[in-house]
């Protein structure tokens, strides 16, 4: 989304590169990027084709990082835009970070003094650092309202507070309850944890740190399952009379560190629970564990840019809620960034799976199969080229032969009307000759029926001479049969 110039500057950067600069004016002159040409290096400019808004706690600002924030799709923290948007009111606000986590440092320092010492000077000093953090809670508790208890961070907060105020008065008023001093310090601790945030070498570890325990609860459930599973088997192999804490839970999750006395193998039921809890919680359980830390991590590689920037996306939300009762300006300015025109950062390793993308992305795609698609593309090219021109000849073949065949069309025509006229007169003169015929054939057929009849009556003259014939031998027979008797 950011447009950039076609063409290198050199010059020396009056910053290190990449950096931003925000502007009135949508171009930006290059001279105001750099110090001098002693020293030149290939740079590239690139601006933001609309304005933003870059007034720290404005109105306006609030409302587009909290769109960044809530937008669905996370693969927008993958471009450049919100990256250098992110990274520029990173260092508008970077200050107000870096205060609240030496707060939250120093406040933890101060309560381990108080816990050694006793001393209440060092009391006095933990409550003027929680009074300030408190501020620091009530502004923002005022400026986001409910939402402020949607975040477990804020509620940790919020009880983090309660008890360290509480903490310092029962030390003032020497009572102190071992209970309410381990819940004050572990939460200070945790709280403590998301001052790394502040920095980016150590940001990326606590959201993995964060990841890994969300991945890990419901291994959890079944690890808790196996250890107290393997404490009962444990105490009834050894007859124990009364299950204490030890033998449920201390004995058998021992076995993970190394530890083994609380197996005890006088007999082969304590022997066989033993190997099963070797095998279960040290070798199965332990092998599971890692590869799933070793899941979540390739997992977190493919998104720690997201993530990375995300997480900045939070603090400076965070931060300019705070500050947003001091500046009411919507000002909206171009973005502008100087870059090095060919350098690209590089990062440490990055897993295994990442590291195979960029392979295949850097050497496969780009030295291996990009060489060859363009030598494709160039002979699909030249193939096109050679078809259009043998296309072109083809066309000019084809539209000669249509002419050709449209003159032969018209001189059937021509013949096919000749021909017709011939038909026509050869069916005339069939038909007087066919009609001749008819009537030579109805003549001689009707001579021939004249005959046929004449012939029948002399042959029935005949027969009837035969006939008389035979009644004459008939009657000579007769006599001289008479004359002999």
């Amino acid at each position: 989304m950011l447009k950039q110039n076609k063409s290198a500057y050199f010059g020396t950067p009056s910053d290190e590169l990449p950096f931003t600069l925000i502007s009135d004016c949508d171009y930006e002159h290059f001279e105001n990027f750099i110090l001098d040409k002693s020293d030149p290096v290939p740079l590239l400019f690139k601006r933001a084709p609309f304005r933003l808004p870059f007034e720290v706690g404005s109105t306006s600002s609030l409302e587009l990082l909290s769109a960044i924030i809530e937008c669905k799709n996370k693969d927008i923290y993958r471009t450049e835009l919100i990256q250098f948007f992110i990274e520029h009111k990173w260092d508008q606000i970077k200050f107000w970070t870096y205060l609240y986590t030496s707060l939250l440092w120093s406040n933890i320092i101060v309560l381990s003094y108080v816990i050694s010492s006793r001393s209440h000077m060092f009391i006095y000093l933990s409550f003027l650092i929680n009074a300030i953090l408190i501020g620091w809670e009530a502004i923002q508790l005022s400026t986001m309202g409910r939402q402020y208890f949607q975040n477990i961070m804020n509620i940790i907060d919020f009880i983090r507070c309660f008890t360290t105020i509480l903490f310092g008065i029962f030390l003032l008023n020497d009572f102190e309850h071992s209970i309410i001093t381990w819940i004050m310090i572990v939460l200070n601790i945790i709280r403590g944890i998301t001052g790394f945030r502040a920095f980016g070498n150590t940001r990326y570890y606590t959201k993995l740190l964060q990841m890994c325990f969300d991945r890990m609860k419901y291994f959890l459930l079944i690890f808790i399952y196996s250890t107290l599973a393997l404490g009962i088997m444990n105490s009834i192999a050894s007859n124990q009379e009364n299950i204490t804490f030890k033998s449920l839970w201390s004995s058998s999750f021992d076995i993970i560190a190394g530890t083994t006395d609380s197996f005890y193998q006088e007999n082969t039921i304590q022997t066989i629970t033993y190997i099963l809890a070797i095998t279960v919680n040290m070798i199965i359980m332990l092998n599971m564990i890692i590869s799933i830390l070793g899941d979540v991590f390739d997992e977190f590689q493919l998104d720690a840019e997201i993530y990375n920037y995300s997480e900045m996306a939070d603090i400076i939300f965070e931060i300019e809620q705070l500050l947003s009762f001091t500046n009411n300006r919507n000002k909206l300015s171009y973005l502008h960034v100087c870059m090095h025109a060919y350098e690209k950062p590089t990062d440490n390793w990055k897993g295994k799976i990442i590291d195979i993308r960029e392979y295949l992305k850097d050497k496969f795609l780009n030295e291996s199969l990009k060489p060859l698609l363009d030598e494709n593309n160039n002979q699909i090219k030249k193939i096109e080229e050679n078809a259009a021109l043998n296309f072109k000849s083809m066309n000019n073949i084809v539209n000669t032969i249509d002419e050709k065949v449209v003159a032969i069309d018209e001189k059937v025509k021509m013949m096919n009307e000749k021909n017709e006229s011939n038909f026509k007169m050869m069916d005339e003169k069939n038909e007087s000759n066919f009609k001749k015929m008819d009537e030579r054939v109805t003549t001689n057929f009707k001579m021939m029926d004249d005959k046929m009849n004449t012939f029948q009556n002399k042959v029935g003259e005949i027969e009837g001479t035969i006939n008389n014939i035979n009644e004459n031998i008939q009657l000579l027979l007769s006599a001289l049969s008479k004359k002999s008797d």
